[in-house]
């Protein structure tokens, strides 16, 4: 599938907030010499992957333009694709290239532990086996976006981040 960029202009069946060719410049300019050796198709899908984890993983500040538009950007606060997101976009790409960005997996089995402290008595902590875990975390992503983001949600994300750890 061919990327179909997002410009700010509502453009029909969008898949992507950048070119392949920024993120070979992008990444390029970072030293990251295996994603120059990728098939272009493969950039491609990894670029895709990358734009739909952050239509999906983040609530962007103000309203989409049209109920109906295929990206989470623009809307009603930003009308244009801020360059922020295109490296953000870059860097998930580049992630993707190894890894799944968002997993579904089982965490530790934790049983119940126990604490004896002098003088105050003890605590217990359980853990639920098998909780969701998402297993990857993206600070310098997060960053990256924050300004553009709701802020409320941002911090949700980072806290449930810092918990999955």
């Amino acid at each position: 599938m061919a990327l179909i960029v997002e410009t700010g202009d509502l453009i029909a069946n969008a898949n992507s907030y950048a070119t392949v060719a920024e993120a070979d410049a992008y990444l390029n300019a970072r030293g990251r010499a295996d994603w120059a050796a990728l098939p272009s198709e493969r950039k491609e899908q990894l670029m895709i992957l990358a734009a739909d984890y952050l239509n999906t993983m983040y609530v962007w500040a103000g309203e989409k333009y049209d109920l109906n538009q295929s990206m989470s950007l623009p809307t009603s606060w930003i009308d244009v694709i801020p360059a922020q997101v295109k490296y953000a976009q870059f860097l998930l790409a580049y992630e993707a290239k190894d890894a799944e960005l968002a997993t579904s997996v089982s965490g530790p089995s934790v049983k119940l532990t126990e604490k004896s402290l002098d003088g105050v008595g003890s605590t217990k902590t359980e853990y639920k086996d098998d909780a969701p875990f998402t297993g990857r975390s993206f600070p310098l992503i997060d960053a990256l976006v924050s300004r553009f983001t709701t802020s409320a949600v941002t911090s949700k994300i980072q806290s449930a981040r810092r918990l999955l750890g």
